[in-house]
């Protein structure tokens, strides 16, 4: 018997693979790491010689290593720098079309250095700057062009507001400017609202362009304070625009409950439909219990509704660990990678992208009681193959030390791993024998089929969840074309996105089915 449930989870599937090898070790280098931290970090090809470069960070050295790539790599660091590297990224600061390297040095006394990318990186900063007074900042972000000038955004992260450190913590978000000369005075600010009660809880936690506009958007979580023993959660999705236009698109969640907010990221397009997608956990039971996170397209309108399952044998993936890898396997989709949210052994899974994303992973490495699996890095091309790499390491756990002997390998990237296309079991009817127009729509819009043969049509309407709210057909029908109309105003929905669902019975039994979302505007 077919249920509502195995329905929709063949669906929103993703396609089966099979196992791939990704198992070419190009680099190794061992050192001291912090399992909290990111300890590896892409450079791009900072010196301009055609392979991309890395930097590794050593904790108890409290040095940085920067490795250039080549084939092979050299093991012995081209340069090194003495940081106590709490965060790095890359942002053109002089306006040279070349990524500079920026570091947050020292977590309680916090100083930003900026280090400008050349045939050779100065051991001494370019610039050295300090946030404003009473400002201390936790984190910093790069967001790719928020504003569509052509620049990067650099943004730093307060927990407090200004001049309260530990105190009144509402957070706050300083943009700086990045035009051709560094203004160290930030120019936007996103404060979190002590009269309201409103924090914002979370740095930036991923950034992408969601609607395909060219703008880059980014993510972050907060709550407000409703009294004593409750807090509100809210995500807030802010999505750029060229007059900073700040204001968020917002859901409200709890952390006892699957929900579609808590632990979202945003990750780079899977699919190559010009939209960056989503990452998050399963919240709808509409899949088995070990896919434990689903895929959410990016398209001109947001919906809440997954797309696909990944197959996560019930382990889940940190979405802390998530890593955007670019293509590892020459397809010329995206790729990415994850760790297990257990903190034990950590195994980790790479999953390649396409036009059908692949529910199983391509390829699983297995953590081990060394701590195999607890660093994960994209590292870009380091041997200048044409396909990207990919970093893992291991690091021991000691408590209450953070800073351990580990080790880290950077594998090649694997032109033979193609993503295998295998249909569910029940077929798909073609997308256009199920034609919606017009959506999105306000009121009422019209549902289109073309039957190749006569047979029992039943059409349903859900929610994003998966719950029936009306079956608008469920009968015989002869072969050719029909129309419906489906009046939304009698329904009493509000505004969203809902699921048709066409399904095509011969005796009894599913023959086809297919579904389109639909948007309901009013």
């Amino acid at each position: 018997m077919i249920t509502l449930r195995s329905i929709f989870i063949l669906f929103m599937l993703c396609t089966v693979s099979a196992y791939a090898q990704f198992d070419s070790l190009l680099f190794t280098v061992s050192g001291y790491f912090n399992y909290q931290a990111d300890n590896i970090y892409a450079l791009e090809d900072y010196n301009r010689d055609g392979y991309d470069d890395i930097l590794i960070y050593n904790c108890e050295l409290q040095k940085a290593f920067i490795y250039n790539g080549g084939n092979p790599m050299d093991t012995l660091p081209d340069v090194t720098l003495n940081v106590d590297l709490v965060r790095m990224d890359l942002i053109d600061v002089n306006g040279d079309g070349d990524k500079d390297i920026i570091i947050k040095d020292n977590w309680f006394n916090p100083v930003i250095k900026i280090y400008f990318a050349g045939d050779k990186i100065d051991t001494i900063p370019n610039i050295t700057f300090r946030t404003l007074p009473g400002v201390f900042f936790t984190s910093a972000t790069v967001i790719p062009d928020f504003n569509g000038d052509g620049k990067e955004e650099f943004v730093i992260f307060d927990p407090d507001l200004r001049y309260s450190p530990g105190g009144v913590q509402y957070g706050a978000l300083y943009f700086y400017n990045t035009e051709s000369v560094f203004d160290t005075i930030p120019h936007y600010v996103i404060m979190g609202d002590s009269a309201n009660k409103i924090r914002i809880y979370t740095p930036i936690q991923s950034t992408g362009d969601l609607n395909g506009d060219g703008y880059a958007d980014f993510t972050l979580i907060g709550y407000q304070k409703i009294d004593n023993n409750t807090d509100q959660y809210f995500r807030r999705f802010y999505f750029g625009n060229p007059d900073w236009n700040f204001e968020p698109l917002t859901f409200y969640f709890n952390f006892t409950e699957p929900n579609f907010a808590e632990t979202l990221r945003i990750i780079n397009d899977l699919n190559d439909d010009g939209f960056d997608d989503m990452i998050t956990r399963d919240y709808t039971n509409l899949y088995p219990y070990y896919f434990y996170n689903v895929v959410l397209w990016g398209g001109p309108q947001f919906d809440t509704i997954p797309d696909c399952g990944l197959n996560t044998q019930n382990e889940g993936l940190n979405s802390f660990k998530l890593k955007n890898l670019g293509d590892v396997n020459g397809d010329k989709y995206n790729d990415f990678m994850g760790a297990a949210l257990n903190f034990g052994y950590q195994n980790v899974r790479l999953w390649v992208g396409g036009s059908k994303l692949p529910e199983e992973a391509k390829k699983t490495w297995y953590g081990t009681s060394s701590g195999f699996g607890r660093i994960l890095a994209a590292v870009g091309d380091v041997n200048g193959d044409g396909v990207n790499d990919i970093a893992i390491g291991s690091v021991v756990y000691y408590e209450p030390i953070n800073c351990n002997i580990g080790n880290i390998y950077i594998f090649g990237g694997d032109t033979s791993v193609v993503t295998d296309i295998n249909e569910p079991s029940v077929n798909k009817i073609e997308e256009k024998i199920l034609e919606i127009f017009p959506n999105p729509f306000n009121g009422q819009t019209t549902i289109s089929y073309s039957l190749q043969s006569s047979g029992r049509i039943k059409i349903i309407l859900y929610d994003i969840l998966g719950e029936k709210i009306i079956t608008i057909t469920n009968q015989d029908y002869p072969k050719g074309e029909f129309h419906l109309k489906l009046d939304t105003e009698k329904l009493h929905l509000s505004s969203g996105v809902y699921v048709i669902q066409l399904e095509e019975y011969e005796n009894g039994n599913l023959k086809n089915q297919t579904s389109k979302k639909i948007s309901l505007l009013k």
